[in-house]
């Protein structure tokens, strides 16, 4: 299975020492922040999301509904991870 973000976040990942560094410079204050951290806070959020989407419908639609949620924040996440790894 590939990582979660897929390329961007392989581009993300490669750029995350450089961003610490920044954070720690700044006297960032908790824990520093992670592209892992990210995408799994990402993924809690999908599922919660898509899950309440899916109990909103009945029936057939529910696994449509849930199918299309999937696929719309999961795009979402790629653009923004695409926008990370190119700035």
């Amino acid at each position: 299975m590939p990582p979660p973000g897929g390329c961007a976040g392989a581009r993300v990942r490669g750029r995350e020492g450089a961003v610490q560094a920044r954070a720690r410079a700044n006297r960032w204050p908790g824990p520093l922040p992670s592209v892992e951290a990210l995408t799994a806070r990402f993924a809690a959020y999908r599922e919660a999301a898509c899950d309440w989407r899916m109990a909103s419908w009945e029936g057939i639609h529910a696994g449509v509904e849930a199918q299309a949620c999937l696929l719309r924040l999961t795009a979402e996440e790629a653009l923004l991870l695409e926008g990370f790894a190119d700035e």
